[in-house]
Formats: C-alpha cells, structure tokens, sequence
C-alpha cells in the first residue's frame, strides 16, 4: 500500500516502479513483479522517455535472471520498438547475455546492431572489439570492409585508427601495426594518427619489457 500511495504522487518515477518491482522479487513473487513492470510501462507518461527507458531496463534484466532465454528475448524485442534510446537497449542486451555466456547470441545481437547502426563508428568498433575477444578471425577481416562501405568517407580513418588501436590494445600487435602503417602511409602529415600509434607503440613496447623473464 506504501508503494501505491507513493506513486499515485509520482506516476512518472521509474525510481519508485523498480523499487516496487524489487519488493516483490525480494519476497519471490516474480509474476506480480512483472505485473508491476506492465502498469508501470502502461502509466509513465510517453513524454517521460528516460524513465521509460529505465523501466524497460529493469525488465529486462528481470527476465534474464528469473525467465527463459525466450522470455527475456521477448522483453528485449517489445523494448526496442518503445524507447528512443534503442542502441543503448542493444548494447544492455548483449551485456547480459555477454554475463550469462550466451556468445552466440551476443554475436547474432551484435549483427544486427551493426546493421541497424550501421553509420556508427562506435557500434563497429564494439564488435570488432568483441571479435577480437572472441578470436572470430574471419569477421575481423570482413568488419572494416563492411564498415568503411557504410560509413561516411570522413570516418572512414577515425573507424581504422580505432581498430588498429584495439587491436595493439587487445589483439594481435601484427594486425595492429599492419593497419596503421597503412594510415601513416596514406595519411604521412596527420598528427593525430601518429600521435596515436606512437603512445600505443611505447604501450606495447612497455607490455613486451614487463613479460621479459628475470635474471
């Protein structure tokens, strides 16, 4: 009753919706605590996008911990079509199924972001990265060319520079330098890619030092 009175004062406060959800997850009652997620997504005013938006997350993250993976997929499909941050409600997804281990979902879920999103340079760069981690070699050849094919042309050396970063970072220092040679090579007087391969040159020159065996 507590929890009615305070949001018949503030229909709006995803704060107080997810507490309320809270409640009855405390207590086991996961279906009252759903039923809670749908009032709340049915009163916020459509205005109120953030709290929208942090309402769904909360459901969704309901879902991954006390529903079936259809369940929770089904949450995250409905949750896209009704918040105006989409993206970020990809990138939450793949964070959870990312935890849960779910790879082969998290790479469906990163390829369809990549096409949804495809004039993103961060949304490339996050799966690339991930393939990295995941030692996919052959999306780490086909990413830049999908990329710089959907990218404006002026992103075009933001996008390789943050590869061949994440790769001298993350990767393989080969693939890394092979790519900013390439930049340097085609772009001699830009400072700011210089700039970059050099601090990650002394980075990894300074890995290399520290993995030296002591005498």
């Amino acid at each position: 009753e507590e929890f009615r009175m305070l949001l018949a004062g503030s229909p709006n406060s995803s704060f107080l919706w997810c507490q309320f959800m809270a409640f009855w997850l405390f207590r086991g009652q996961i279906e009252k605590a759903r039923q809670v997620a749908e009032l709340a997504l049915t009163t916020i005013n459509f205005r109120e996008e953030q709290e929208i938006f942090n309402v769904w997350v909360a459901y969704l993250n309901l879902e991954s911990q006390h529903g079936t993976r259809e369940s929770t997929d089904g949450v995250f499909r409905r949750a896209i079509k009704n918040v105006d941050q989409e993206k970020k409600m990809y990138q939450h997804q793949i964070r959870i199924l990312y935890k849960a281990g779910h790879h082969g979902q998290v790479f469906v879920i990163y390829k369809e972001m990549v096409r949804k999103f495809h004039i993103e340079v961060d949304v490339w760069v996050q799966f690339y990265k991930y393939c990295i981690e995941r030692n996919r070699v052959d999306e780490l050849k086909q990413i830049p060319k999908n990329a710089l094919n959907s990218l404006m042309k002026d992103q075009h050396v933001q996008m390789m520079t943050q590869i061949a970063a994440a790769e001298l970072r993350e990767g393989s220092v080969d693939r890394g330098r092979a790519i900013f040679e390439g930049l340097v090579s085609k772009f001699p007087k830009r400072g700011d890619i210089w700039s970059v391969y050099i601090d990650l040159e002394r980075l990894v020159q300074r890995r290399a030092g520290n993995n030296l065996p002591q005498l």
